[in-house]
């Protein structure tokens, strides 16, 4: 029979390794992946709550004590930099709305090629003004027949190199495409449109992930540089590889000025449901808000969960 002495020895374990984890979601980056323990810190809370729990009841109430006390003071962190990104949103959301903007993003995965044509008929029938597709090479023998939709493309000229692409209902003006890092060539596409009277800027992203040293940190600075550079409303969708509430991206939001969507659907891995990450975003700056932004109801096969967005532009 286990001894009690015996389940503390085998929890304390699980909850030391547990608490480095949480260790390396909470504090500033200094090793590589971090971006990723971040995006995980309530995860990784939720796991050292319940380890401190089953510490509990095996009777080591101070270690017990300590967890959960180290657990809620991150997730605490966590909830703070939520709660001050939304304050901001709130205060946006607050003006008149004179227009909207309906916006898909979605990672489509670049090896789903036999869910191109159901990826493209969703995309057909959605009735949005602009769709943002990463790693869309799969939609490539589509294109013809999304042009009858969305007139307007930047992105995804060639087989071989398409990746990010923008399709719109209304013409792209100024279309670039930047590179920010060598993980990350023209992994950014920026073009002006207009939506109403208002012209606003879209900005499709596509980070590398977060576990090359500290390369999103580099690639998250050189795309606040791109955002410095456009002026009146925008609205900022994509891929990020991290969560709202990691470092990289909270100092985005905050030195770029930009605004959170209301809620953060969990988008990664798709099989986790309502359980994962929402590591990709919508965000949006000038007098733009997000109203609401939701996953689609179909994977289509991919390993990231599409979102739609409905964006209102207020009155200046």
């Amino acid at each position: 029979m286990i001894s009690r002495s015996e389940i503390r020895g085998v929890l304390s374990g699980l909850a030391v390794t547990a608490l480095l984890l949480l260790v390396g979601g909470t504090v500033w980056p200094l090793l590589p992946g971090q971006p990723l323990l971040q995006s995980l810190r309530f995860h990784s809370a939720v796991l050292c709550l319940l380890l401190a729990l089953g510490l509990l009841f095996a009777g080591s109430r101070w270690r017990a004590g300590i967890l959960g006390g180290l657990a809620l003071l991150s997730a605490g962190q966590g909830a703070w930099m939520i709660y001050g990104q939304q304050q901001v949103r709130i205060a946006a959301a607050a003006r008149p709305v004179t227009q909207t903007l309906d916006l898909i993003s979605f990672n489509i995965l670049n090896s789903n090629t036999e869910n191109g044509p159901a990826i493209a008929r969703m995309l057909e029938s959605a009735a949005v003004d602009a769709v943002f597709v990463l790693e869309a090479a799969p939609l490539f023998p589509e294109l013809a027949a999304l042009s009858a939709v969305y007139p307007y493309r930047a992105g995804c000229e060639d087989e071989l190199t398409c990746d990010l692409t923008m399709f719109s209902r209304t013409p792209l003006e100024d279309v670039q495409t930047h590179s920010l890092s060598n993980f990350s060539r023209q992994r950014v596409i920026t073009a002006r449109t207009r939506i109403g009277a208002e012209q606003v800027t879209l900005v499709a992203v596509h980070l590398t992930k977060p576990y090359f040293d500290l390369q999103s940190e580099v690639e998250v600075r050189q795309l606040r540089d791109v955002l410095d550079g456009i002026e009146g409303p925008a609205i900022i969708s994509g891929d990020f590889n991290a969560a709202p509430w990691s470092y990289a991206l909270d100092r985005l939001v905050r030195g770029s000025q930009l605004r959170v969507a209301p809620a953060h659907p969990a988008t990664w891995p798709p099989e986790f449901g309502p359980l994962g990450v929402p590591i990709d975003n919508s965000f949006t700056r000038g007098n733009a808000v997000i109203e609401s932004l939701e996953t689609l109801p179909q994977t289509f096969g991919s390993n990231h969960r599409g979102l739609r967005a409905r964006i209102g532009i207020t009155a200046p």
